[in-house]
């Protein structure tokens, strides 16, 4: 099982996206095209590489929701390049798709830390209903790496700056959030200062890391989308 400092580091990169990224790695520019288009169908965004090398470099520079691997690559096994990224801290599913149908090479798959292992050819409406049901078991393990989380998110959204808030931002702001009880006219210290700040000052500081949050959240969202 992953560390869940590895999923919550992993899911504070994904969080701020529109919609999942899926990184494809097929060496068959034609199983390729496929693969791309069911991806486009289902509104994911994708990613590509046609050898093994390359995936590593780009599945630990994008970070993608999701990996769909073929077994036969040029340079490397797919076999190999999942046992690497397990052993990078990579914890997001991986899934293979292979022509390889022996039950050994299913086992061995699944031993090396793939998550699910899909034998070509597949149609491609399960495997649009594959990829989904690993995105949603994907999310829902990182939502859950911080039970607090879910308690800060709804405390949150009664306040009243936060009223039209991107959800992403609220959500990044959600993971950094300490509660502390306080009693009216009670002050508090600010992290990095020597001076006590009364609770207006308080206000302004939590508005600024505000605005900090959701200007990050907007430019992480592709171009040309509201």
């Amino acid at each position: 099982m992953p560390a869940a400092k590895d999923l919550e580091a992993w899911g504070e990169v994904s969080q701020f996206r529109s919609k999942p990224l899926i990184l494809l790695v097929e060496d068959d520019a034609s199983m390729m095209s496929l693969l791309r288009e069911v991806c486009q169908m289902q509104n994911y965004q994708t990613r590509e590489a046609v050898t093994g090398r390359a995936a590593l470099e780009v599945a630990l520079s994008d970070r993608p929701d999701l990996i769909l691997l073929d077994w036969e690559l040029p340079d490397i096994t797919g076999i190999e390049v999942c046992q690497e990224l397990r052993r990078s801290g990579v914890v997001v599913p991986i899934l293979m798709l292979t022509g390889r149908g022996d039950d050994r090479d299913v086992v061995t798959g699944l031993q090396q830390g793939i998550d699910e292992y899909l034998i070509k050819p597949v149609r491609p409406r399960v495997l649009a209903a594959r990829l989904a049901a690993n995105l949603r078991r994907a999310s829902a393990a990182t939502e859950s790496v911080n039970d607090n989380t879910s308690e800060q998110l709804l405390l949150l959204d009664r306040v009243s700056i936060f009223l039209s808030h991107p959800p992403g931002a609220l959500r990044a702001l959600a993971k950094k959030a300490v509660t502390v009880s306080l009693q009216a006219g009670a002050v508090v210290l600010a992290k990095g200062r020597s001076k006590l700040l009364s609770l207006p000052d308080s206000e302004r500081l939590l508005r600024g890391r505000h605005r900090e949050v959701t200007r990050k959240y907007l430019r992480s969202r592709p171009a040309g989308r509201g």
